[in-house]
């Protein structure tokens, strides 16, 4: 993933000299991808009225599935003219709130977790780190090990390289004068 955003900022920079080039486009990749999730957080409050309404339904659907197997094993056991055992009624209970906390978190939308500056600071940066450490992370997972390079140490070493003393032009410092004996120095 890291790969196909550098080729997509690359021509952005494309007027720089080429190791430049590799120095900022790490940097560039990152401020695109916080713009595009600044983006998304404002839009969420749009988006929110939609799924609200989505997100309470499919809950709904989704406890009626679960409970599906509960209802026809009850009904099994009945039917044999037993008691259901407690596991039974327990399994129920534990989708039951499983639908009623998703109906709440249905009802409460995503406007809250938007509302509140610093959280939605935190989830954009938890959302572009997480996505650039997994992508950094399997972006060898396909070629085999010595002839890939990591996106994110190769840009490491390039910006070091480039930023480093060792490949500046050895500049002489000038010869310092000897300070003069003074009379208290002599004695």
């Amino acid at each position: 993933m890291i790969e196909d955003g550098l080729d997509l900022v690359r021509p952005l920079l494309s007027d720089l000299p080429p190791q430049w080039q590799t120095v900022l486009a790490l940097p560039l990749l990152v401020l695109a991808f916080l713009v595009v999730a600044t983006v998304v957080a404002k839009c969420v409050p749009a988006l929110d009225h939609v799924l609200r309404p989505a997100v309470v339904a499919a809950t709904s659907v989704l406890g009626l599935m679960l409970l599906l197997p509960e209802y026809l094993a009850t009904i099994a056991i009945r039917r044999a003219g037993r008691r259901p055992p407690a596991v039974i009624h327990l399994y129920d209970d534990g989708v039951e709130g499983l639908v009623g906390l998703g109906m709440r978190a249905g009802r409460t939308g995503l406007s809250g977790l938007t509302r509140d500056r610093r959280l939605r600071r935190f989830l954009i940066v938890v959302a572009v780190g997480s996505t650039l450490v997994v992508s950094s992370g399997n972006s060898c997972a396909q070629a085999p090990a010595p002839t890939c390079r990591n996106p994110v140490a190769a840009w490491w070493e390039q910006t070091t390289r480039l930023v480093s003393d060792d490949e500046a032009p050895a500049v002489k410092p000038k010869p310092t004068k000897k300070p003069k004996p003074t009379k208290a120095t002599a004695k």
